[in-house]
């Protein structure tokens, strides 16, 4: 039976009601691709909306809360914090690339405790909470050790990850596919979901991708943080944390 408190309950009902609202927006936006003018604004005007929204809505929940929203690059600093993505894959959707989602994150004596991710396209809502595990839609999400790690998938957010160290390099080698999905907050829904393997991200301290290391934390992916002493961090399954780390161990020539 899914574990819901009743903080995850309204969070969620309300980042559904929010992203009905941004699918709207989104197909609008498929008619404005012809005027490249037209659709900053109409982005701008599309976050403002979901800004006002979510502050509404969380102020119900926890009103002496601060909120933080990462779309304007800022970091938190209260022990006691709401942490939003407005439009985590914002690129993605002024494309008309239907792969975005919203993220709101719930941060307490400065750890997160609540995480919700919302795909509006495809109707998927992830959520997780400290102790209880991650779930998607109402099951709950479990990663189980793989016994083969052919055609294994990271993702990553930009393709410069990949060369700036020859250990990341070797890392990625490892792996059959490399993904760049657009959607960093996804990439830990999928991950978590065992739609990929692994996940390479950077410093995510005070940033929107905590919202994402829970979901992938409380489903049972490792995470291997600050690798070969750089920026970079590795959330994956069990499976592939065993020649990750074997990886990091061997000594490389410069």
């Amino acid at each position: 039976m899914v574990y819901i408190s009743p903080t995850i309950n309204v969070l969620n009902k309300s980042i559904r009601n929010i992203g009905r609202r941004l699918l709207r927006d989104f197909n609008e936006v498929e008619n404005l691709q012809n005027s490249i003018k037209s659709i900053q604004p109409f982005l701008n005007k599309t976050k403002l909306k979901l800004k006002k929204q979510i502050e509404y809505d969380l102020k119900r929940i926890k009103k002496n809360y601060d909120i933080c929203f990462f779309d304007e690059n800022l970091s938190y600093e209260a022990e006691d914090t709401w942490i939003v993505d407005v439009l985590n894959g914002s690129n993605n959707f002024q494309k008309a690339i239907p792969h975005f989602c919203i993220a709101i994150g719930l941060i307490e004596k400065k750890e997160t405790v609540i995480s919700t991710i919302y795909d509006p396209i495809k109707d998927e809502l992830y959520f997780s909470q400290k102790g209880k595990g991650s779930y998607i839609n109402e099951y709950r999400l479990k990663l189980t050790e793989k016994t083969s790690i052919n055609l294994s998938t990271i993702a990553v957010s930009r393709i410069s990850t990949i060369s700036n160290s020859k250990k990341m390099k070797i890392i990625f080698d490892k792996f059959d596919q490399i993904r760049i999905f657009g959607c960093d907050l996804l990439d830990f829904c999928y991950l978590a979901n065992g739609k990929i393997d692994a996940v390479v991200f950077q410093d995510a301290k005070k940033s929107s991708l905590e919202i994402g290391k829970i979901i992938t934390k409380e489903a049972s992916a490792i995470i291997i943080e600050n690798i070969d002493g750089s920026e970079y961090s590795i959330s994956c399954n069990k499976n592939m944390e065993r020649d990750i780390r074997n990886i990091l161990s061997e000594k490389i020539e410069i």
